[in-house]
């Protein structure tokens, strides 16, 4: 037996995710492209959440999802 304690797994599970869906540092009409591609669906799963869509990962990608995009792209 190891005279250390067995190894610890730490795992990461996102809240909600970034309303930058593209990446490119700018929240914008691309991002806004991807929820309006998505609307209203509701298969979403990870690991990709309806490519990005649903930015509260609850499954659907609706105002809320929205939402957070305009506040971030007003902001």
């Amino acid at each position: 037996e190891s005279a250390y304690p067995p190894e610890l797994i730490v795992t990461y599970e996102a809240t909600e995710l970034d309303p930058d869906i593209n990446g490119d540092s700018t929240v914008n009409i691309i991002d806004f492209s991807t929820i309006a591609a998505n609307w209203k669906d509701n298969t979403c799963v990870t690991p990709t959440w309806c490519d990005g869509a649903d930015l509260d990962i609850n499954g659907t990608v609706d105002i809320v999802d929205l939402s957070r995009l305009a506040a971030s792209w007003l902001d």
